[in-house]
């Protein structure tokens, strides 16, 4: 198989009805979208990152390996660090059940250049995963092309009682001299101010959660950028976004090749609005050095304490549809 760096662009990706079916196995981990997410809870923060590191992240991810066929491009300086739980994860089988679990994901929103049309396009890539459950992190994997990993995290289960977030992954420091993969801490959020109680300020829809998540960043930034703007407008009318996803699977003779490799989208939308707050106290964003994880080196985020640029709590329903692929690697 070519390297992806030199392969010809292959032309746009069309479902097949010749495809074989999928073999399934006693045991089957990965579940059938789309995927239910009943009874989500966000804590969203959102963090001063690096534009150009972005840039270089989704250039080498999406835009070179498939030789321009697909152009994500970073537009703001921002990640989205969210700690999720799902109440009820459920799978388009009702045979396969339903469970419970833990995400916490770090989002860089992109604009998608080759979709066409005056206006933008806008996109999410979680370029970290942290889940518990090994059922929806073969599913985000497999399925979604997402970089889910097994991990470790603390997060308050009540907005009002806010305490430290903490993720923990199997890795090593960079200042390790035994280079052994154990349990070790990737970033923690701390509530720096307020008491025992967390503040915030209730919201009491969907669009007045958009009013107000814009609000609060016009009054921290003195120039919300053009295409910000019209992606508030946008989620007004329509709380939902595709999440990108890069499927591919090491080869057995050459693992440092890819037998398969693709780029993938699918869509996560709001069902049903249960209820949101504004985190009003000042938080913390403490990212320690691992080699095993170079968040700094992807993102630009800083390696040590940084403030929280905005914090929000959000309860709703979700779907996690069936996607698309947007580009395949001709083998």
């Amino acid at each position: 198989m070519g390297d992806a760096k030199t392969s010809a662009a292959a032309p746009p990706y069309t479902a097949s009805a010749g495809m074989p079916s999928y073999i399934a196995r006693g045991g089957e981990q990965e579940l059938l979208a789309p995927c239910g997410l009943a009874g989500t809870q966000f804590y969203i923060f959102l963090l001063k990152a690096d534009t150009a590191k972005l840039q270089a992240l989704m250039d080498r991810l999406f835009n070179t390996p498939s030789n321009g066929a697909v152009r994500y491009e970073a537009f703001w300086d921002h990640v989205a660090l969210m700690f999720t739980h799902v109440d009820r994860l459920s799978s388009a089988d009702p045979s396969q059940g339903w469970a419970d679990y833990g995400d916490i994901a770090m989002w860089v929103p992109v604009i998608d250049r080759k979709a066409g049309g005056l206006v933008p396009v806008f996109k999410m890539y979680p370029v970290y995963m942290i889940v518990n459950n090994g059922s929806t992190m073969a599913t985000g994997r497999e399925m979604y092309g997402f970089p889910k990993e097994m991990g470790w995290f603390n997060e308050p289960q009540t907005p009002d009682f806010i305490g430290d977030f903490t993720a923990d992954v199997l890795g090593y420091e960079r200042s390790s001299t035994t280079k052994q993969t154990v349990q070790t801490r990737l970033f923690t959020i701390q509530r720096k101010s307020g008491g025992d109680t967390a503040k915030s300020t209730l919201i009491g829809d969907a669009k007045s959660l958009v009013v107000e998540l814009e609000k609060g960043l016009k009054g921290l930034f003195s120039n919300l950028s053009a295409e910000l703007i019209i992606l508030f407008n946008l989620l007004k009318d329509d709380f939902a976004t595709p999440a990108l996803g890069l499927k591919q699977f090491r080869d057995i003779a050459d693992p440092t090749r890819a037998v398969f490799q693709s780029i993938v989208e699918a869509p996560l939308a709001m069902k049903h609005f249960r209820s949101a707050s504004i985190l009003g106290d000042d938080y913390s964003f403490i990212l320690n050095d691992l080699a095993s994880h170079p968040v700094a080196q992807d993102t630009g985020l800083k390696v040590g304490p940084q403030d929280v640029s905005f914090a929000l709590w959000l309860y709703a329903d979700f779907v996690l549809g069936t996607g698309k692929t947007n580009w395949q690697s001709n083998r």
